[in-house]
């Protein structure tokens, strides 16, 4: 069992529980998983070393809502143990010939970049953009995703002012108030990955996905990385009894007004 690695990525809207079975229908110990919807911490349950060995069949079974009406499913894949195995909930049910409702997990495109992290090491992996999301599939860390609905801005930007890198922004649903950045580099087409997640995004070009924070930094004199999280028509008190009809704008390091 040395050596063998599986995790299991849950990138559906529902949550999941399930345990591995060898072929004579025996309970693999320890093998007993939760995990929450995409997007959650705990989407994902990974273990080393687990009783799994090298090159055998064994069924992964899932207990699921599928219909969403509060029955629940049990779902079995069957899969050969690798070194390295990664197991995602869509394609298993897939598999399956079961389809849940919400999200599209077509995939747009798949593309080899770079991870930056703590400074500047770099993690190479490919960027997968799906309908409803961007996955990144690396041997080098653990495999993550970025819903959709939860991009705030995308931007290019330059590594070692070499222009091959784009960062995402998104909300980090664990705390509203902190978003998390994502900086993907090693691009060989940065300019077309760029377009298809903007696409994605908004079914808007990358010109109009950043016309409206690029005005907001030009207008407020701020840096470039300052882009719109939330934007509120609102009335702004002043002299005691007064008001100013306008715009509140909140970016990651301000709160502007424009009237």
């Amino acid at each position: 069992t040395m050596g063998v690695i599986v995790s299991i990525t849950n990138d559906t809207d529902r949550p999941i529980e399930g345990h591995m079975l060898m072929l004579g229908g025996a309970r693999v110990l320890g093998w007993n998983f939760t995990l929450q919807p995409q997007g959650f911490p705990g989407a994902t349950f990974e273990k080393e070393n687990g009783g799994l060995s090298n090159g055998l069949p064994y069924d992964c079974v899932m207990t699921v809502d599928v219909d969403g009406d509060g029955s629940y499913d049990k779902i079995k894949h069957r899969f050969t143990a690798q070194k390295r195995t990664h197991l995602r909930v869509s394609e298993m049910l897939r598999s399956n010939r079961v389809d849940l409702s919400g999200g599209d997990i077509t995939l747009v495109s798949s593309v080899t970049c770079a991870l930056r992290k703590h400074g500047f090491m770099l993690y190479s992996g490919k960027l997968n953009i799906h309908k409803d999301r961007l996955a990144f599939i690396s041997d080098m860390i653990k495999d993550f995703e970025i819903p959709m609905a939860d991009i705030i801005t995308v931007c290019k930007r330059h590594n070692f002012r070499v222009p091959n890198s784009i960062k995402v922004v998104a909300m980090d649903r664990a705390d509203f108030n902190a978003p998390k950045e994502y900086f993907f580099t090693s691009f060989l087409q940065r300019d077309k990955a760029f377009e298809q997640i903007c696409k994605v995004k908004e079914g808007k070009s990358q010109a109009q996905f950043t016309q409206a924070s690029a005005g907001y930094q030009t207008l407020f004199k701020l840096d470039s990385s300052e882009i719109i999280l939330k934007r509120f028509t609102c009335r702004l008190r002043i002299n005691r009894g007064d008001t100013l009809s306008g715009t509140m704008y909140i970016s990651p390091n301000y709160v502007c007004f424009k009237s």
